[in-house]
């Protein structure tokens, strides 16, 4: 395994079409707000929530899935489309024949997870690790028996004749394509972020 990444020797490698970045986080609202302010303080912002489970990005060529890879490098990452395939909401096929690549996160629900883990006599830590080592199985067969989800959340269509120039637009694409997204996305105005912010934090999701 390569240091600060989730690559595996175990399985086939793949380079990524384009780099796969990490995000830049900050639990500091006033960092946050004093980023907003430097950037766009009039702008439109993607608020959504941060599902914490296993990174992946999805290639599909001609409305097909064709390869389910992990991070792994950033440039590099591990070809795990077997597994990819067993996740429930992943679509195999889409409804128009393109191309497209997509950032998603694939994760598993506290209540799965807990259901899960009683069935396994409570071996697993948390629905993060469990998530991540699902989809890292050598037989696929024993990804299918979790249950996996995953929200999709940024996307690329190469040679895409519609050029995208909002997070909103790519958002309102890939659910026409019957991707799922993260819930409860909203888009507000630089000034209303803070307000929005402490709106999410009062709910409780999966």
């Amino acid at each position: 395994m390569v240091v600060g990444s989730d690559l595996d020797k175990d399985f086939e490698k793949f380079q990524h079409k384009l780099p796969v970045l990490s995000l830049i986080n900050t639990y500091n609202d006033d960092e946050l707000l004093d980023w907003v302010n430097k950037t766009d303080p009039d702008g439109l912002y993607s608020v959504e929530w941060k599902i914490d489970g296993a990174s992946i990005v999805l290639y599909y060529e001609n409305g097909m899935l064709k390869n389910g890879v992990t991070r792994g490098s950033g440039g590099i990452g591990d070809d795990v489309t077997d597994n990819i395939r067993t996740v429930r909401n992943i679509p195999l096929r889409l409804p128009e024949p393109i191309t497209v690549y997509l950032r998603g996160e694939v994760f598993m629900t506290f209540k799965d997870f807990e259901e899960f883990n009683e069935l396994s006599s409570g071996k697993y830590a948390n629905p993060r690790n469990l998530s991540a080592g699902s989809i890292k199985q050598k037989n696929s067969a024993d990804t299918a028996k979790r249950p996996l989800r995953i929200f999709t959340y940024d996307a690329t269509f190469p040679g895409f004749t519609k050029k995208f120039k909002t997070h909103q637009q790519i958002l309102s694409k890939l659910e026409k394509l019957t991707f799922p997204v993260p819930p409860d996305t909203v888009f507000v105005n630089g000034s209303k972020i803070a307000e929005t912010i402490k709106d999410f934090k009062r709910k409780k999701i999966l």
